[in-house]
């Protein structure tokens, strides 16, 4: 007779209700998903339940479908990707101590490789140039060797490589840049 120890049989099938258990439609209901106008016995979550015991795949479908209709709709997702653009620009150039892919399909998806924009200020900060765009965007020029821009110059930002940035002015000349704000 084969005796069942800890990896025998039985702890198999605990596994397997303990799964069975976790993924059951019931472990679907999120606090706070019910209307608070909903009677207590026609909950979304019973509704849910109805649906998850269909047989037929395109009737569990048609079903959620139904529910899903019968929801008050969502954020209007438009004016989101509208400001993404703006977002990223915003964040183009500073350091971040997370990754610098944002995760796909979120608002802040898109990743610019240059932005162009207007000098309206500028200093020299320790021996090189600071510039200030008319996005309110501040950078200073490293390796700043004959390097001249004037106040309302169309400059150039683009990403280099090591994740560096260079600029690039008027007259074709570049020069290594970093983001101060």
């Amino acid at each position: 007779m084969k005796a069942v120890g800890a990896r025998g049989g039985k702890s198999r099938w605990r596994r397997a209700v303990a799964i069975h258990l976790l993924f059951a439609p019931e472990c679907l209901v999120v606090p706070g998903l019910v209307p608070a106008g909903e009677p207590e016995g026609n909950t979304l979550a019973d509704e849910v339940r109805v649906c998850a015991t269909l047989g037929s795949d395109s009737e569990r479908l048609l079903c959620y479908d139904r529910l899903a209709a019968t929801l008050a709709p969502g954020p209007d997702a438009g004016p989101a990707r509208e400001a993404a653009p703006v977002s990223a620009q915003r964040m183009f150039g500073l350091r971040r101590s997370a990754p610098e892919q944002p995760p796909a399909g979120s608002a802040h998806a898109v990743r610019l490789d240059s932005i162009t924009a207007r000098v309206s200020a500028l200093s020299v900060s320790g021996g090189s140039p600071v510039l200030e765009l008319d996005n309110g965007q501040v950078w200073r020029v490293l390796d700043s060797e004959q390097w001249l821009v004037r106040v309302g110059d169309a400059v150039v930002i683009s990403r280099a490589a090591f994740g560096s940035f260079r600029i690039r002015a008027p007259g074709g000349r570049v020069a290594k840049v970093e983001r101060l704000r």
